[in-house]
Formats: C-alpha cells, sequence, structure tokens
C-alpha cells in the first residue's frame, strides 16, 4: 500500500484500502462464533457445562465486579439483534447464524465508522474555531504555530 506516516492517513482510510475490517469488529466476528460453537457442543462437553455454569461459592471484592465473558458476550449480541433469552434459538440454525453474524458485524463497523467520522468532526471543529493569537510564526508560509514543538512538526511537511 505504500503509505507513511508522513502522510497522514487516517486508521479508516487504511482499513478502506485494504478492503478489510476494523480487530473490534475481527473479535466480535470470533466471539459470535465461539458461543455458537459451545451452543452445539454436546451437554457434557466442558465448555458447555462452564459456559452455562454459575458459581455457588466464593466471594467477590468491593467495587464492580469484573467483566465476565457473558457481560461482553450480552454486549455484542445487542449488534446482532438478538436477545440474550433467545440466544440457542438464533443459534440453532446454522446458516442463520452465521448470517446474523455477518449482519452484526456490517451494523458494528458502520456505527463505528459514524461514530469515528462525528469524533473526528468535533475535533476539527474544536481545533479550526480556536483562533491562535500568539505563537512562533513559520519563516516559509508565515503560519502561526503555539509551540515550538508544533513549529517542528510542521517544519517537517517542508521536507
Amino acid at each position: 500500500m505504500r503509505i507513511r506516516w508522513q502522510d497522514r492517513v487516517t486508521n479508516q482510510e487504511v482499513l478502506d484500502r485494504s478492503n478489510s475490517t476494523s480487530i473490534e469488529a475481527k473479535i466480535l466476528q470470533a466471539q459470535l462464533r465461539w458461543t455458537g460453537h459451545v451452543i452445539w457442543m454436546d451437554e457434557t462437553g466442558i465448555p458447555r457445562q462452564i459456559f452455562y455454569g454459575k458459581l455457588v461459592s466464593g466471594y467477590r471484592k468491593q467495587g464492580r465486579p469484573r467483566k465476565r465473558y457473558k457481560d461482553n458476550l450480552k454486549t455484542n449480541l445487542k449488534w446482532a439483534g438478538v436477545h440474550p433469552k433467545e440466544l440457542e434459538a438464533a443459534s440453532a440454525d446454522r446458516n442463520g447464524w452465521r448470517a446474523t453474524i455477518r449482519s452484526a458485524i456490517g451494523n458494528f463497523e458502520n456505527d463505528r465508522r459514524q461514530r469515528l467520522a462525528a469524533a473526528r468532526e468535533r475535533r476539527h471543529r474544536a481545533v479550526s474555531s480556536v483562533p491562535i493569537t500568539e505563537g512562533i510564526p513559520c519563516e516559509i508560509y508565515k503560519r502561526l504555530c503555539a509551540s515550538s514543538f508544533g513549529l517542528r512538526s510542521h517544519m517537517r511537511s517542508h521536507r
């Protein structure tokens, strides 16, 4: 792809050029696929017993409980449009479950792109709305830089 750091290309543009999805979407896909495999397992399988098991004894530390696999799964099932109580019924049809996973990844990626674009817009709007009245001028373009570090960074663009 021959992208250099100086090209100042966003992560999203790199993903678009490589026709790839984000690592977050890959994790979502892997978790939903693994959950389907566990549900399809025999009831005597250890992963399935652990998946459906609950602790009978033990204690929790004070404060917010640590996130468990099941907690993350509930969040990810929202992207898939599957209610946690309907998980077994939704994953019973393997081809339907694969289609559900694909649609969940598509929904997640679209939402992630919109959130990133909105955040980027807010950042750029905030930076452009505050004029720099004092600073160090660039000798070539007469641009004012807020700090000497900013001037050095700006001077790299002249190379």
